[in-house]
């Protein structure tokens, strides 16, 4: 929903950082990321809530970087696009499990991080089979003039968001429940807006 605007706040501040980490390619950044996912998720187990919030903002750091070198470099690939998002979901789901797995059993705890990850699973298949579509009409991100490697149909939930409500899971685990909830409620918002997007426009 903040995406648009957020970018270029983003790309900002991250583009004089990527001269820093250019000497090694946009994929081996996103397996950094990945590394630093599964430390992030450690930490959490472990109930090393804080530790592992500020290894999930290292871990959107080395999201953002790898785009940002591939295209300051000319090193843009379908590649690096497929190993990126691959990366990106071990990270979303490895963060609330890892905040529940930190916490004495609550049935109910996990009764919410199975709704959540119920409509990341459903979410995932409502955005990326859209985009494809979108892809195959050539009205995709090439079309459009993204610097994504494939459209992002928009939502309710998107990075910018994905990225503060993941951050609340981690530095408030009592209240993630309660907020695995929210986001999951406003995932499937955006989950019914593209269906009627999808109505209107590919009849």
């Amino acid at each position: 929903m903040f995406d648009e605007p957020m970018r270029h706040v983003k790309n900002s501040l991250m583009t004089p950082m990527a001269r820093y980490v250019s000497f090694l390619s946009p994929i081996q950044l996103s397996v950094t990321g990945l590394f630093i996912a599964l430390l992030m998720f450690g930490a959490l187990y472990e109930g090393l809530f804080l530790i592992g919030a500020v290894l999930w903002w290292l871990n959107r750091i080395f999201d953002g970087l790898d785009g940002i070198v591939a295209r300051e470099n000319e090193l843009q690939s379908d590649l690096g696009g497929y190993v990126d998002i691959m990366c990106d979901h071990v990270a979303y789901i490895a963060l609330p499990i890892g905040v529940i797995l930190g916490q004495p059993f609550s049935e109910f705890n996990w009764l919410t991080l199975i709704v959540l990850l119920a409509t990341f699973y459903v979410n995932a298949a409502s955005w990326m089979y859209l985009s494809a579509i979108l892809e195959k009409r050539d009205r995709g991100a090439k079309t459009r003039g993204e610097t994504t490697t494939i459209t992002m149909p928009r939502g309710l939930v998107a990075g910018t968001e994905t990225i503060i409500f993941f951050s609340l899971f981690a530095l408030l685990p009592r209240y993630a429940p309660i907020l695995f909830l929210m986001m999951a409620g406003m995932i499937m918002g955006g989950m019914i807006y593209r269906l009627y997007w999808a109505a209107r426009h590919l009849g």
